[in-house]
């Protein structure tokens, strides 16, 4: 028999995981936010952000996490501190079997 599935529970499990493959890259991960706050400042880059286009950013500038589930990580910690949101627009990758490709915006704080 299986477990009734319990939201709340499993977003602290979820936040505990990221925090600790956070912990793992922290110097990474302070400076990945660093530069977007620069990045985000900057008159060129203002509009609609991809995944890619993010991480592409932050691999030039950062270099890459020590794990791949830091991007996750980053990217929650980003919208948490209102840094990007997810922009309301629908899009799909062609080459990903038309699934649903997040897009971001700036957040800007109030």
């Amino acid at each position: 028999m299986q477990a009734e599935f319990n939201y709340e529970t499993e977003a602290v499990k979820r936040d505990k995981g990221i925090s600790q493959v956070l912990a793992n890259s922290p110097d990474w991960a302070e400076l990945a936010i660093i530069e977007m706050r620069e990045f985000k400042n900057h008159p060129s880059k203002q509009g609609i952000l991809t995944t890619p286009q993010i991480k592409l950013w932050i691999t030039t500038t950062c270099g890459r996490p020590k794990h791949h589930n830091c991007w996750g990580g980053l990217f929650m910690r980003m919208i948490r501190e209102k840094i990007i949101r997810e922009a309301d627009i629908p899009q799909t990758r062609t080459g990903a079997h038309r699934r649903k490709q997040t897009v971001y915006e700036w957040s800007y704080k109030p």
